[in-house]
Parts: C-alpha cells; sequence; structure tokens
C-alpha cells in the first residue's frame, strides 16, 4: 500500500446483469478495461488489462453515492475490489488479490501444519 497513490483506469461496460439497464448510471454487470501500474523508475508505467471484471453498485443508505463490490482477473490473478461512487461521479476503489497456493502449502495442510 502506498497512502495516496493514484492510477489512471478505465472500464467499459461489456453486459449489463439487467437487460435493458445499460442506459442507467451506475449499471451492475460486466466490465473489461485497464489500470495503468505505476513502477520505480526507471521502468515508467505498464498498462494491465483486466478481463472478467463484475462490479455491483449499492445505493448508500446516506445517498452520498453508491457502495461498488466485484471480483476480476488479470494477469496477476484474481481479484476482489470494493470502493466507493461518489455523487459527483468520483470513483475510488481497492484491489485485494487472491493468494496462489503453491505445492509446499497444500503438502504441509495435508500434514496439519
Amino acid at each position: 500500500d502506498v497512502e495516496g497513490q493514484r492510477s489512471d483506469f478505465q472500464f467499459r461496460l461489456v453486459r449489463a446483469a439487467v437487460p435493458g439497464s445499460e442506459g442507467r448510471f451506475p449499471c451492475d454487470g460486466r466490465y473489461t478495461g485497464w489500470f495503468m501500474l505505476q513502477q520505480g523508475a526507471p521502468k515508467g508505467k505498464l498498462k494491465v488489462d483486466d478481463r472478467e471484471l463484475n462490479l455491483t453498485f449499492e445505493p448508500r443508505p446516506d445517498g452520498e453515492g453508491h457502495a461498488v463490490a466485484g471480483a476480476g482477473v488479470n494477469k496477476f490473478g484474481r481479484f476482489k475490489v470494493e470502493g466507493s461512487l461518489k455523487a459527483d461521479g468520483s470513483l475510488e476503489m481497492f484491489r485485494t488479490y487472491e493468494t496462489k497456493k503453491t505445492p509446499q502449502n497444500s503438502l504441509a495442510s495435508k500434514n496439519g501444519r
């Protein structure tokens, strides 16, 4: 985690969860998109494509936008997202990647470790 780190990104609706709701904003459904991963010098930024990104938007009880939740996959693996879509249209989301089980971890769990 890097406090205050921001990345350019783009999401595009591929298929609405409810047919005919494509014109609503926000719209639950399957999205595709990308984000720019910030890397240390001299590498610069790396474009990472997101696939199979399913997002849902739940209105907040206080009427101040929507809670965002979902899951997807990219070159780093499967991830979950959560965040907030504010009434002014600004979006803040955080990703949590699933950890991969290694053969060593699987063997240790079988042996009761």
